[in-house]
């Protein structure tokens, strides 16, 4: 923990959750299989998950940074 700073990261962690996480670092995975490997076949299902775990992610950044 940051004691400088009013959040600390466990609480961050805790807020996000593991499953938004794994969603997050899925669409870094799918991301660079599109730029780096030319794949251009994604699931409409996948990529509306993780457009939404996105999403929450950056809400939760946002309360986290706008405080």
């Amino acid at each position: 923990c940051d004691w400088s700073s009013d959040v600390c990261s466990s609480d961050l962690e805790e807020e996000l959750g593991s499953d938004i996480l794994k969603k997050c670092h899925q669409a870094i995975d799918v991301r660079n299989n599109i730029i780096h490997k030319g794949q251009r076949d994604v699931k409409e299902d996948l990529s509306s998950e993780i457009i939404r775990a996105v999403r929450k992610c950056c809400k939760i950044f946002d309360k986290f940074t706008n405080k």
